[in-house]
């Protein structure tokens, strides 16, 4: 974000600049690698002690594979936990998509177009096509009124 602010002080020169774009495009995506990277280091970090014995901590300190499981949490509540994540991360996933897909659907807002956004609700399509409609039906009814006094006179 700082390249973006440090590069758009030239007018325009943002425009010509594919790479910066592109790595706007994805800068998204690295806290979130960031945070899964520092959770995998932390978590494989704790594994060769459960597989090997410690050499460098105190004597008869160590923890085999066979102690490090779980005595009170069961393979099945472990494979259920896995799944409902998943689920809660696939219906966040798609949510982001639908919106993302909205916001690009419609396209870039001109100057004045949003000026209007207290008569429909952002995310009703259905509410605001009816509207339309109605506002439509509405402008067609006027111009068949007036077009039917100015055709007896």
């Amino acid at each position: 974000m700082f390249l973006a602010l440090l590069f758009s002080r030239k007018k325009g020169r943002i425009k010509n600049m594919k790479w910066l774009q592109w790595i706007l495009l994805i800068s998204p995506l690295f806290p979130f690698i960031a945070i899964q990277a520092g959770w995998m280091t932390a978590e494989v970090g704790r594994q060769p002690y459960v597989v090997y014995p410690s050499v460098t901590g105190p004597d008869g300190v160590y923890l085999l594979t066979a102690d490090g499981t779980s005595a009170s949490v069961t393979p099945v509540e472990l494979l259920i936990t896995i799944v409902l994540f998943l689920a809660v991360y696939l219906m966040l996933f798609v949510g982001w998509a639908r919106v993302i897909s909205r916001f690009i659907k419609d396209g870039p807002v001109a100057e004045g177009e949003g000026e209007d956004v207290a008569e429909a609700p952002a995310f009703a399509p259905a509410a605001s096509a009816s509207a339309a409609s109605a506002k439509k039906a509405e402008a067609d009814a006027v111009d068949e009124e007036a077009g039917a006094k100015g055709g007896d006179r």
